[in-house]
Order: structure tokens, then sequence, then C-alpha cells
């Protein structure tokens, strides 16, 4: 199959354990995989922690025998207005779109959502938003989403450890000498710190 599925990395839990399900998952066996990550910078300052994620994970998938991909990353600088700034799905799908129209073996463009992003009612607007971002650069791929299935606290259950202990998922990092810490203060920082507590219990009662 000369098919290419185009996946896009954030460096997060979801996009993180997508990109591994893409390169472990018979079902997507046939297609080429192209990886392709956007360097975001707004007044969140996630730009370098989510690089430094990235560049290790890249250097896991590569180091383990998974299936060969290629990569790619662009830049998007964008400030706040009226103290708002764009969703992270907005930037995603100009730039998978554009992609997409400028590689037509691009049929599909996978997006790291979870079931309950999926069912989130107020993000139904940001997605509509979003594919018509989308719709306006590519008419020959559709979107997917292969995690769609799970949640977030399952997908942090099972996806490797060493794996992910190279994620960041942190929204308003702190720095020390240009090294990132998760602020600890953020909803995903609060939501992974409960997870984590939530599996040990259960490893602990399966012992």
């Amino acid at each position: 199959m000369n098919e290419t599925i185009l996946a896009m990395l954030s460096g997060g839990l979801d996009s993180t354990f997508m990109v591994y399900h893409l390169l472990t998952d018979p079902q997507y066996s046939e297609y080429k995989l192209h990886v392709h990550h956007i360097n975001l910078g707004n007044i969140e300052n996630r730009k370098l922690a989510e690089k430094i994620a990235v560049d290790n994970i890249l250097s896991y998938f590569n180091n383990n025998s998974y299936k060969k991909f290629t990569y790619s990353e662009s830049t998007i600088e964008f400030e706040a207005y009226n103290n708002n700034f764009m969703w992270d799905i907005e930037p995603t799908s100009f730039i998978s779109g554009y992609i997409a129209s400028r590689d037509l073996s691009v049929t599909k463009v996978a997006i790291g959502v979870t079931s309950g992003e999926l069912k989130n009612r107020d993000l139904i607007s940001n997605r509509e938003t979003s594919d018509k971002i989308f719709s306006a650069y590519s008419t020959n791929a559709e979107k997917i989403y292969p995690i769609s299935y799970l949640t977030k606290q399952q997908i942090y259950s099972i996806i490797p450890i060493d794996l992910r202990n190279l994620t960041w998922s942190c929204r308003t990092p702190k720095y020390t000498n240009h090294i990132p810490e998760r602020c600890g203060e953020c909803k995903p920082c609060i939501e992974l710190e409960l997870f984590e507590i939530a599996l040990k219990f259960k490893e602990k009662n399966n012992e």
C-alpha cells in the first residue's frame, strides 16, 4: 500500500500513545507513517518542554525496532488576544491540512483524541472550527482518531512505563537553566498524579 498516515505528535501522553499504537497495531501495518511535531509558541511557554519530550520519544521509537517512519516539524508562534489564544487543535488542523494537500499519499491524518475528549460537548465547536480549517487545505485526506476508544486513564495504565516517562503534559512548565519542571498545579498535572495514585492502589490490591 502506498498510502500514508500523518500522525501529529505533541509529546503529550495521548499523542505519544497514538504513535505507539500506529507503530504496533497490525491494522496499520500496511500504511506508511509520517510523524509531525509543531513547535507551538504561546503564553503557556510549553514549546521547549514539548520539544525535549518529542526528541526523547523519537529516540525511543527508533531504538526499539518498531516500524520505520519519517519525521518533520514546523514552528508557529502566536500571541494572546483579549486573554485568549488558539486551541492546539486549530494550528494542528492548519499544518496537517497543508501537509496533506502537498503530499497526496497522505490519506489519513491521525489525531490523539481520547474517548472523553470526543464526547466532551464543550469541545464540539472547537472541533467543528478545526475541521473547517483542515478542509480548506485538504480534500484528499480524512481525520482519524485511533485511540478514541480509550480513556486517558486507560492510556496511562497500558502505555509502556519507560515511554510514558518521556511524555510531557504540563500546560505551564517552569524552567531552571532551560530544564523544564512540571508546575504540579495545572489540570494535566493533577490528573496524571491521580492516575498514578489509582494505578499504585490497583497494583497493591493485586499483590
